[in-house]
C-alpha cells in the first residue's frame, strides 16, 4: 500500500513539474512582445504608420475607426487609398475589413476603392452597440498592431504599436488572442453586428 502512495505520489509531483514547466514556457513567451512608448500624432504620422502596416501585411488588415472627414484624415488622402489598391492588385490573398463610426460615402478612401475589389469591406458602427474608446489598425491576425485615442474631430491623438510579429509561431496564436484580445473581440462582435450598407 505505501508503494502504491509513494508511486502515486511521484507520479503527481512529475506531471505537476510538466504543467508548470508548459505554464512557466507560455509565459515567458510574452517577453518577445514590444510596445511603442505613447506618443502623440498627426495625420502625417497617422499616413505613415498606416502605409507601413499595410506594406508589412501579408494576409490581412482589420481598422476600427470613426471615418469621418476630418482634416488631416487618412480617408480624405488620395496616397492612401492608392496604396491600398495596390496592395491588393499585387497581393491575390490579402483582404480588408473596416468598421466605421460614421457613415460618410464621400470620403476618398471609400470612393476610391468603390466596387474594386470583393476584398474590401466597409461597415457603419451600429450606433446602438457601445463604441470602443481606442481605435486601432491590425495586421495578419494580430501581428501588429497600431492602437490610439482621441476624442472625434481632433487631429491630434495618443498612439502606441503593440509588436507580436517575434513570438514564435508555436506560441504566436495563444500570446496575440492574450495581447490583443479587447480588440479583436470587439471587432469580430461589432463587424458582424454592424449596417453592411457602406460595403464595397
Amino acid at each position: 500500500m505505501e508503494t502504491v502512495v509513494a508511486w502515486a505520489l511521484m507520479a503527481g509531483f512529475v506531471v505537476s513539474l510538466i504543467v508548470a514547466g508548459v505554464l512557466l514556457n507560455r509565459a515567458m513567451q510574452f517577453r518577445h512582445v514590444t510596445s511603442t512608448p505613447v506618443a502623440v500624432n498627426d495625420g502625417h504620422v497617422t499616413k505613415d504608420k498606416f502605409l507601413e502596416l499595410l506594406e508589412e501585411a501579408r494576409d490581412s488588415m482589420i481598422i476600427y475607426d470613426d471615418g469621418d472627414k476630418v482634416d488631416g484624415s487618412i480617408y480624405m488622402n488620395q496616397e492612401v487609398a492608392e496604396s491600398v489598391q495596390k496592395k491588393l492588385d499585387s497581393d491575390p490573398s490579402f483582404h480588408m475589413q473596416c468598421l466605421f463610426n460614421f457613415d460618410e460615402p464621400d470620403l476618398v478612401f471609400r470612393k476610391a476603392l468603390q466596387g474594386s475589389s470583393t476584398r474590401v469591406q466597409i461597415r457603419t458602427h451600429d450606433p446602438r452597440q457601445p463604441r470602443l474608446a481606442i481605435h486601432y489598425k491590425i495586421i495578419d491576425d494580430g501581428a501588429k498592431a497600431y492602437l490610439s485615442r482621441h476624442r472625434p474631430g481632433e487631429t491630434k491623438r495618443l498612439y502606441r504599436i503593440v509588436d507580436c510579429t517575434n513570438v514564435p509561431k508555436s506560441h504566436f496564436k495563444h500570446v496575440s488572442d492574450r495581447v490583443l484580445r479587447t480588440y479583436r473581440n470587439h471587432f469580430r462582435e461589432a463587424f458582424g453586428a454592424a449596417e453592411a450598407r457602406a460595403s464595397i
